[in-house]
């Protein structure tokens, strides 16, 4: 028998996610009061999927934030560019004083630009 600690079962899971999509709206270049360049954007995706043996058509619009280098990066991009992402997803945290939205928020670790 195995016995997997709660810190290790956090350390081994996985949450990573790739996907492709069209850039639709983009926020402008920010920084955090640590100097680290922040852009939040968002990214629009259809695709066709299998589900249960038959077909879905799969449209999503997803908040992605991009930090540092890819925050610099993606601001000389040109909305409608197809991207293809891959990150991890965290709750979208809501401000200190409530304004925001909640949700899921995808931050980018690498991405691709596609034609």
């Amino acid at each position: 028998m195995t016995v997997v600690e709660a810190s290790d079962a956090a350390a081994s899971a996985v949450n990573c996610l790739r996907l492709e999509g069209r850039l639709v709206a983009r926020d402008v270049l920010r920084y955090t009061p640590a100097g680290l360049a922040i852009c939040t954007a968002s990214l629009e995706h259809e695709s066709h999927q299998q589900e249960a043996g038959g077909a879905r058509q799969v449209v999503l619009g997803l908040t992605c934030r991009f930090a540092g280098e890819l925050a610099q990066r993606l601001v000389a991009e040109n909305l409608g560019t197809r991207l293809m992402l891959q990150g991890f997803l965290a709750h979208r945290r809501i401000g200190r004083d409530g304004r925001g939205q909640g949700g899921i928020l995808l931050h980018v670790t690498h991405y691709t630009t596609r034609h």
